[in-house]
């Protein structure tokens, strides 16, 4: 009885076939959480990007037509065109990402990997 291998402390024992489903099912549900927060939480911070984009790109193209009645002006103008053009572009940028879907997964807990080392961890029980 010295070598025997044991389990770690905090490690789940499964006993049967009904154990390994339930745990399955139940960090496939956590992992489904997860992601969903972390897709909020990305939604979240790309409308405020967005809204901070668009807000910069009215205001300078805004001060640019602002600026049209003026002598010796027209740097100023092109500029700020310039600026307010390449705000939209990237608040346009933004809503292409933010609409395009894609899966997402954690690396480590997919279905398939957990099914695959709960049948690992049941072979020596």
């Amino acid at each position: 009885m010295t070598d025997e291998k044991k389990p770690p402390k905090n490690a789940a024992v499964l006993k049967s076939d009904m154990d390994c489903l339930d745990f399955i099912e139940a960090q496939g549900q956590r992992n489904a959480a997860f992601s969903l927060e972390g897709l909020e939480l990305m939604s979240k911070r790309a409308h405020a990007l967005l809204t901070l984009l668009l807000g910069g790109a009215g205001a300078t193209g805004a001060y640019a037509l602002g600026q049209l009645g003026k002598p010796d002006s027209a740097w100023t103008i092109w500029a700020l065109g310039w600026v307010s053009f390449w705000w939209f572009f990237l608040a346009a940028w933004v809503v292409v990402k933010v609409l395009r879907t894609q899966e997402v997964r954690p690396p480590a807990c997919d279905g398939q990997a957990l099914l695959e080392q709960s049948r690992v961890g049941l072979a020596p029980i």
